[in-house]
């Protein structure tokens, strides 16, 4: 049994964003020597980040005169959920959860469908603004409704066929 002292938390914030599209490119730079995987994240795709506006550069100027901490708290975590409550203070980070990307995911922050990144090769990440945020990162695949809705109608043409028949 070992313990390792040197470990990344389940979820963190990141400050910086490197795009590198090309995945043995990413693999490439993950074992660089310079890579900081608790302050940069990886992105596999560009991210349209949203103008600032006159309100976001109050409030992260009143955020920034208030020194309030940054945290990273996870509040539930099942298989299906992961909630997660997020302070960011004075400009935008990345929350990184170091759960492995895989299509059927959605995330919600505040209520609100956020779209979920790749991050570092195989985790999660979703952009935040400066702010005190409840992120949702819940499994609700398309194909399990697929397969549901064939299902239900396989029966009802099978009950369909045995009272006819």
């Amino acid at each position: 049994l070992f313990e390792v002292k040197k470990c990344a938390p389940r979820a963190f914030l990141a400050e910086k964003a490197v795009v590198i599209t090309d995945e043995k490119k990413i693999l490439d730079k993950l074992k660089e020597g310079d890579f900081k995987p608790r302050q940069e994240v990886i992105l596999e795709e560009y991210l349209q980040l949203p103008a600032e506006s006159a309100d976001a550069k109050a409030s992260a100027i009143h955020a920034d005169t208030r020194k309030t901490a940054e945290t990273v708290q996870i509040l539930a975590y099942t298989p299906n959920k992961v909630v997660i409550k997020a302070t960011v203070s004075k400009k935008p980070k990345f929350l990184v959860l170091t759960d492995t990307y895989y299509p059927g995911w959605k995330a919600l922050v505040d209520g609100k469908v956020k779209k979920i990144l790749k991050a570092d090769y195989i985790f999660r990440a979703v952009y935040l603004e400066p702010g005190t945020h409840v992120v949702q990162f819940v499994y609700d695949p398309s194909s399990f409704k697929i397969g549901i809705f064939v299902t239900l109608a396989t029966i009802a043409i099978i009950v369909l066929l045995t009272f006819i028949l």
